[in-house]
C-alpha cells in the first residue's frame, strides 16, 4: 500500500509517458520503459528496485465508462498475454474500477489514482483530484441544473420493467429527442441502461441511484418548529390545501414511511413552491428557528414533484424522490432508502 499524493501532467499525445510517470513516482519503482507501439493498446516493462520485472499491458482509453472498460477486459480475454493486464483512462468511475477487481486487472487514471496487484505487490492510490470534466464522468447527468434529464430518469424510473421508443419518451416527458438521445448514451455507456428492439430499458436501477444520491444534495430549507404533534401536522398540511390551495408534498423520512415503514422519525421534511412559503408559514402556525426544528421546508420544483403520489390523504413525493433525499438523512436514513427501492423500484 503506497500513500500519498502526486499530480501527473496531461499528455493525451503520448500515453505511454504519463503511464510511465505515473509508475515512476513511486519510491518501489526503479524505471518504466514502453518497449512497444500501438494506438490501442502498448505495453511497459516495470523494473523494480528490489530487483523484479513485470511486463505490463495497457488498454489506453479515452472514456472508461463501464461499457468501454467492459469491451477493453474483453479483449484481454480474447487475447491471454502472461502480461499483467492494466487500463488507463482520464477518468476511472468507481463503477469502472470495480469491474476491473473483479477481472483482477489494474487501472490508472490521468491524476494517478491507481489499483494494481499482481504476484505479492498491491498498488493503492486513491484521492488525487482528478482535473477530467465532469462531462468525462456521467455526461453532466445529475447536475442540478438538468432538471429535464433528470425529468427523463424519473420517468424510466417509473416503471424499470417498460421499454421506450425514444420518440415517446420525448413526448412524453415534452423534450427534444435529441436530449433524450444523449441521455441514452449516458445510461448505456455506464451500463445502468440497454437499447433493445423494444427501446431503452433500465437494466441496472440500483446502480443509477447510487450513483445519482452520490452527487445530490439535499438543499438546505427553511428550519421551523411546531407545537403539534407529527400526525397532527401532517392532518393540518392536507387542510391547508383545501383552505388555501397550499400545495405540499411530504418527503424525507415523512414521505419515504408511506412508502415502507420501517424507521420511526420526529422531523417532517415537506416541499412547498416557493411562493408560498410565507402563506405556509403563516397557515401552519410554524415558526422559524436557528435551532431545535422539527418541520424543514423544502422549495418544490417540477422535477422533484414529478410523479408524486396520495397516501393517507398527504402529497408524498415518487419514490425515486423520497430514495434521494433518504439517503442525505443521517441516521437511518439510507436503510429507509434501501427499503422504498426494495419495495416500490426495483420490482
Amino acid at each position: 500500500m503506497v500513500k500519498g499524493e502526486f499530480i501527473v501532467k496531461r499528455n493525451y499525445k503520448n500515453p505511454k509517458d504519463t503511464i510511465c510517470q505515473c509508475f515512476l513516482k513511486l519510491p518501489i519503482v526503479e524505471n518504466c520503459r514502453p518497449y512497444s507501439e500501438g494506438q490501442s493498446d502498448c505495453d511497459l516493462m516495470i523494473r523494480f528496485k528490489a530487483g523484479k520485472e513485470k511486463r505490463i499491458r495497457v488498454e489506453i482509453l479515452e472514456h472508461a465508462y463501464p461499457k468501454h472498460v467492459s469491451i477493453a477486459l474483453e479483449r484481454f480475454r480474447q487475447y491471454p498475454s502472461e502480461a499483467y493486464n492494466l487500463i488507463f483512462a482520464p477518468f476511472i468511475s468507481e463503477e469502472a474500477a470495480q469491474l476491473c477487481r473483479q477481472k483482477q486487472v489494474g487501472y490508472i487514471d490521468e491524476a494517478g489514482n491507481m489499483e494494481i496487484m499482481f504476484d505479492t505487490t498491491y498498488i493503492c492510490i486513491k484521492g488525487n483530484p482528478n482535473r477530467a470534466p465532469e462531462s468525462r464522468r456521467t455526461g453532466g447527468l445529475f447536475r442540478t441544473s438538468a432538471t429535464t434529464s433528470a425529468l427523463v430518469l424519473r420517468k424510466l424510473l417509473e416503471d424499470t420493467n417498460r421499454a421506450w421508443k425514444l420518440k415517446y419518451l420525448s413526448q412524453e416527458v415534452g423534450c427534444s429527442i435529441g436530449l433524450v438521445s444523449r441521455v441514452k448514451n449516458t445510461l448505456c455507456d455506464q451500463m445502468w441502461a440497454e437499447m433493445t428492439e423494444e427501446g431503452l430499458k433500465i437494466t441496472d436501477s440500483e446502480g443509477l441511484l447510487k450513483a445519482w444520491s452520490r452527487e445530490y444534495q439535499l438543499q438546505p430549507g427553511i428550519s421551523c418548529y411546531t407545537l403539534d404533534s407529527i400526525p397532527a401536522f401532517e392532518k393540518r398540511l392536507s387542510e391547508l390545501e383545501d383552505k388555501y390551495g397550499i400545495r405540499s408534498y411530504l418527503t424525507g423520512f415523512a414521505g419515504g414511511v408511506r412508502y415502507a415503514p420501517v424507521v420511526r422519525y420526529n422531523k417532517i421534511h415537506v416541499m412547498i413552491e416557493a411562493e408560498d412559503f410565507e402563506k405556509f408559514i403563516q397557515y401552519s402556525g410554524c415558526k422559524r428557528v436557528d435551532s431545535g426544528a422539527n418541520v424543514i421546508i423544502l422549495e418544490a420544483s417540477k422535477d422533484k414533484t414529478a410523479d408524486a403520489r396520495i397516501r393517507n390523504d398527504n402529497t408524498i413525493v415518487s419514490p425515486v424522490q423520497a430514495y434521494l433525499d433518504c439517503m442525505q438523512l443521517k441516521g437511518r436514513g439510507e436503510e429507509l432508502a434501501e427499503a422504498i427501492y426494495s419495495k416500490e423500484i426495483r420490482k
